[in-house]
Parts: structure tokens; sequence; C-alpha cells
């Protein structure tokens, strides 16, 4: 003996003429996120902190990924990722303000931010630093 199910479905063709039989698999499209790193000074009188003095990285679906100021990361696929900072401490002791702007909203007062990155998305995360001390006078 044998016994079996079969299941049919039935589309109409008339008035939906987007019909496939086999199904339209979309490909995801990847995206490509940068990273726009801004110093400002709080005063004129501070100097010494440039935007090399941090280090930026991208964590998402993957593994982390270190990025350049500015520099698109290409082919990345669709996800939340986090964006964080590190400073190099070298000046020694400044203190700074961190502001994540454009598609990324800052966590807290971490120095770290969170972006929804779409597919085939060209998306960019700004953060701003006002850095507030300690105060060098230029010749000083």
């Amino acid at each position: 003996s044998l016994e079996a199910s079969i299941a049919f479905r039935v589309e109409q063709a008339r008035n939906n003429e987007d019909f496939r039989c086999t199904p339209v698999v979309v490909e995801e499209l990847p995206a490509t996120v940068t990273v726009d790193k801004i110093v400002t000074f709080s005063n004129s009188t501070i100097v010494g902190v440039e935007v090399n003095d941090f280090t930026l990285t991208i964590d998402g679906p993957g593994a982390p990924v270190v990025v350049t100021d500015q520099v698109p990361m290409p082919g990345l696929v669709a996800g939340v990722y986090t964006v964080s900072e590190v400073y190099s401490n070298v000046p020694a002791d400044i203190t700074y303000d961190a502001v994540f702007s454009g598609a990324c909203t800052e966590i807290g007062d971490t120095n770290t931010g969170t972006m929804t990155v779409l597919p085939g998305s060209n998306t960019t995360c700004t953060i701003t630093n006002t850095v507030v001390s300690p105060v060098i006078t230029e010749g000083a």
C-alpha cells in the first residue's frame, strides 16, 4: 500500500501580471558605512588633539572592524551596528564630550553609538568631540 499527501496552490493569472511560478529571490545588496570624526575645541587655547588620536571601530554582523575617518567601509550586511571610539591618551588627561549624530544614536555616555544599516544603503555616522581640557597655550 502507498499513502501520500498532496497540496496544490492555485493562482489566477488574469489581473496578476507579476506572478511567477518560481518565487523571485531578492538578493540583499551590501551596504557601505562611513564614520566621520570631528574634533572641536571649547576655546582657542586648547591644542594638541587630532582626529587621528582616536581609534574608530564598527561592530555588527561579523567581527569588529577598525575604520579610518571619512573612508567608506563597503560590503557590509544589513543589521544593527555599534560605532565606538577609543582615545590614544596622547596628550594625556584631556576631557572631551562625544556627540553621535547622522545615522548614529549615542548609547548613554559611553563614547559608543548604534545605527541600523539597511541593505544597499550608504550610511554615515558622525562623531563630534568637543575638547574642554587641558588648557594648553600654543608657544608656552
